[in-house]
């Protein structure tokens, strides 16, 4: 799948994807734990106008990830590339339905209304406001000699090899994860604090 300028990496999908898996978990067990009558009461809520009772069934959902900060990326996304918001909003669509297809239990018509592209986003604001970024170079990086080439293809009837020279690079890793008293401190892009030298 492509990236968006200014949308979210390959990296943040996949912790995205780790979350959204903790949620329908929740999910199932909030399903397999109340009446039908109670399902739409949740239905209900997760529609209604009111924000404190749709937020109050989504830090059901979200667990101890509730703690988190977390908003819409779309919100967030002009910070970083104001003029390709239409084109994420479309890049999320995708994903989400092979999510909601991967992660799904039962036919309960909850889950519908919960693994949306709204909660994507969210998740995936969650992501951006409270990450922490590592990134690891090879263990190999500065031992071996510099990178050479290698020939891929296959040559002619009769003849050598061909193709393309492919450089041989030691793989490096990005890493993402979220701590809960770090992401207080989080001074990204998309800072959720702020420096103050006010006292009390």
């Amino acid at each position: 799948m492509p990236m968006v300028a200014g949308g979210p990496t390959a990296v943040s999908f996949i912790l995205s994807e780790r979350i959204l898996a903790i949620i329908s978990h929740n999910l199932d067990k909030i399903i397999s734990s109340l009446s039908p009558a109670q399902i739409q009461e949740f239905q209900a809520d997760l529609k209604s106008g009111e924000d404190s009772k749709k937020q109050s069934r989504l830090d059901e959902l979200f667990g101890q990830l509730k703690l988190f900060k977390r908003d819409s990326l779309m919100k967030q996304q002009p910070i970083f590339n104001g003029k390709n918001l239409a084109q994420l909003q479309a890049h999320l669509k995708e994903p989400t339905n092979l999510l909601r297809q991967a992660l799904r239990t039962n036919d309960s018509p909850l889950w519908d209304d919960v693994i949306t592209e709204e909660l994507f986003d969210a998740v995936l604001g969650l992501v951006s406001f409270n990450n922490t970024m590592s990134y690891v170079r090879s263990p190999f990086t500065g031992l071996l000699p510099p990178p050479t080439t290698k020939q891929q293809g296959k040559g002619k009837k009769g003849g050598g090899g061909g193709g393309d020279n492919v450089a041989i690079q030691p793989p490096d890793a990005n890493g993402m994860c979220l701590f809960l008293v770090h992401s207080c401190m989080n001074h990204s892009c998309s800072p959720n604090v702020e420096n103050t030298s006010s006292m009390p």
